[in-house]
């Protein structure tokens, strides 16, 4: 059956329009962009809430969510524009504008981050060492990252690079594992592997019918916390496969949007745990 949906994906695929070279991803490419109409995710709250377990959701955390929950679907009537190399900011930027929100949108991920500096959001450059990350996260509300934050790597400090050099997601939920997914137009599949197939790579119909990207969540980072405080101490990287997006070995950012660093200054946050308690974050 996934086959001829992809089929009919690949039938009904936007024609790109090419614009001027860009870095994309860390990519230095020619930029694409699609005629794609931009349609804002209606979402049922309490479901967001209730459903999933959050460290600190604000309003426009849950319409980013929801907005991301949906792409996971919506990116397969686009995929011959979306599911591709080189997207991954393009992605994001849809999530996000089908979130009703447009001030970040651009196909290079560098461009996304300043815009968010330039807005007055946060801007957070981890350190490489397990224990630095840790004390990076301490200062971002102890250690609670808010869902629709950015989380970017590149190769090089600046982001400048060759294919495959730089990577941007989002933070999304918390696993059953405790671990904080993000989602992002994930790259990883049998081709990184030896041919094998293994968790959280890109679903194996999907790279089977020949595309080798998919919007999808995977475990980012563990953070191990002090039992009485509650501050992170360590980290842990579940999935190092995943390279560009892991701290330890790349210069990965973590970026809040000014909408949800101010909604959580404004006490508009919550925590949930997934089975219907929710509870009000204090900022201060």
């Amino acid at each position: 059956m996934i086959l001829n949906r992809v089929n009919a994906i690949v039938k009904n695929a936007l024609i790109l329009v090419p614009l001027v070279s860009v870095i994309s991803c860390g990519v230095q490419q020619s930029g694409q962009q699609t005629n794609a109409e931009i349609t804002e995710v209606a979402y049922n709250r309490s479901d967001i809430l209730n459903r999933n377990r959050f460290h600190l959701i604000t309003p426009t955390g849950e319409k980013v969510m929801a907005s991301a929950l949906q792409w996971q679907k919506g990116q397969e009537h686009e995929a011959n524009s979306y599911a591709q190399p080189a997207q991954c900011a393009n992605n994001l930027s849809r999530v996000f504008e089908n979130a009703g929100i447009y001030g970040y949108s651009s196909p290079l991920l560098s461009d996304m981050v300043e815009a968010v500096r330039a807005r007055g959001g946060l801007v957070i450059t981890l350190p490489k060492s397990k224990a630095g990350i840790a004390q990076s996260f301490a200062s971002i509300f102890g250690g609670k990252i808010p869902v629709g934050s950015f989380v970017s790597g590149c190769l090089n400090a600046d982001c400048s690079g060759e294919a495959g050099d730089g990577h941007i997601a989002m933070v999304g939920d918390i696993d059953s594992a405790g671990q904080i997914k993000i989602y992002h137009n994930n790259w990883y599949r049998p081709d990184n592997a030896g041919g094998a197939w293994k968790p959280h790579m890109i679903p194996l119909a999907w790279y089977n019918a020949g595309f080798k990207r998919k919007w999808m969540p995977t475990p980012w980072i563990y953070i191990n916390r002090n039992a009485s405080t509650q501050i992170p101490e360590s980290v842990q990287v579940p999935l190092p496969a995943i390279d560009d997006l892991d701290p330890t070995n790349y210069f990965v950012t973590v970026t809040i949007p000014v909408e949800i660093l101010n909604e959580v200054k404004q006490n508009k946050g919550v925590m949930t745990d997934g089975k219907g308690k929710v509870t009000t974050f204090k900022f201060r």
